[in-house]
């Protein structure tokens, strides 16, 4: 679907071509792949199959794993709850939840700002479990506890060093200050309010029939389904947003237009410019070399623009979603086969789509 104006349309065409392509040339089922500009959606489409062997198409509909997409949703939390004035970023996070206590002595410096900025010196997350998921409200609690031999990589501050670990216990920050499950909380503060009506961080709350399937190519180069699922509600913070394109265009939407969306407010326009403003460099390799993090959100330089994004990759899917703010711009796309090749197919397809709406689009 498009919006009603040429320039709109031909986007669109310029897309699905994309998008054609992103399938053949990196062995993908299927993708979604939606855009905002100006706080409406001008595109938003499905490519593909839910499912190799199947004959069940990708639709806007479709629900995908979003991996560390969840990251931001779950940093707005947070500074909800900041902005309500019962979080200190610069507190120990301890502080709010006495039972993370780590082999290391220098964890009781971990503030949460540290956690927000990937700077905690925390090590990321070696095994995820999927084989056993865990989906009972005792989850992320039992994992804080089970983090007790953890040393830090570096003294807090020191550096950027990515950590899913650090994401999944500020899930237990949200819980503890909301007195409600963390996933509760982020429903009925972000996904309700927006009209992310689909969306959940419960695979339990999805509508199964609409989730796309996770693939990894084999030895020959085709994609097969996984057995296993990734999922596993220890690591909900850092990992397990279920979307698809028409629900996080509302996200994007509701970014670019400073926290509010259709008379619903879910956070300040200057909470929203200090989580965009890119206070440590040297991130993540993904990022291009310009690139530095603010509060969960990686921000960096291109072509002129500023570009505020995410990525996100776990077994079977890989996501990205990309902002340019002062463009009024916005594009996701989410697919069903993990791999680096593949997710840095999908920066690719998005910068050649950006470039296309920013020369598009009104000066």
């Amino acid at each position: 679907m498009s919006g009603d104006s040429g320039a709109d349309v031909a986007v669109g065409a310029f897309a699905d071509e994309l998008a054609v392509s992103y399938l053949k040339t990196y062995q993908v089922p299927g993708l979604g792949l939606g855009v905002v500009r100006d706080g409406k959606a001008i595109w938003r489409a499905g490519y593909g199959s839910t499912r190799v062997g199947t004959n069940s198409r990708v639709t806007p509909d479709t629900l995908f794993h979003m991996a560390s997409v969840t990251k931001p949703l779950v940093a707005t939390a947070v500074m909800q709850l900041v902005e309500r004035g019962a979080v200190d970023l610069d507190e120990p996070f301890a502080t709010f939840v006495p039972t993370f206590n780590i082999a290391d002595a220098r964890g009781r410096e971990i503030t949460v700002r540290h956690l927000l900025t990937h700077t905690s010196g925390l090590p990321d997350v070696e095994s995820y479990d999927w084989e056993h998921p865990e989906f009972d409200d005792d989850a992320l609690e039992r994992y804080i506890r089970s983090l007790g031999s953890i040393r830090l990589l570096t003294a807090p501050g020191e550096r950027f060093a990515y950590s899913d670990i650090g994401f999944d216990i500020l899930g237990a920050l949200i819980a503890r200050i909301s007195g409600v499950p963390f996933e509760q909380f982020v429903a009925a503060q972000i996904l309700e309010p927006l009209g992310m009506n689909a969306s959940s961080l419960l695979l339990q709350k999805v509508n199964r029939e609409l989730l796309a399937s996770p693939h990894r190519c084999d030895e020959r180069g085709y994609p097969q389904v996984l057995p296993v699922f990734p999922y596993n509600r220890r690591h909900a913070g850092s990992s397990t947003l279920y979307s698809n394109v028409d629900d996080m265009l509302r996200w994007g939407a509701a970014n670019l237009l400073g926290g509010e969306l259709q008379g619903k407010r879910i956070l300040h326009a200057s909470t929203l410019a200090t989580m965009w403003t890119g206070s440590v460099g040297d991130v993540h390799a993904a990022i291009p070399r310009n690139g530095r993090v603010g509060l969960s959100w990686f921000v960096f330089q291109r072509k002129g623009d500023r570009i505020v994004g995410h990525m996100g990759q776990d077994d079977g899917f890989a996501s990205l979603l990309l902002l340019v703010p002062e463009r009024g711009v916005a594009v996701v796309s989410m697919g069903n086969r993990s791999h680096d090749y593949a997710q840095q197919g999908l920066w690719d397809l998005q910068f050649r789509l950006i470039d296309r709406l920013c020369r598009s689009a009104p000066d």
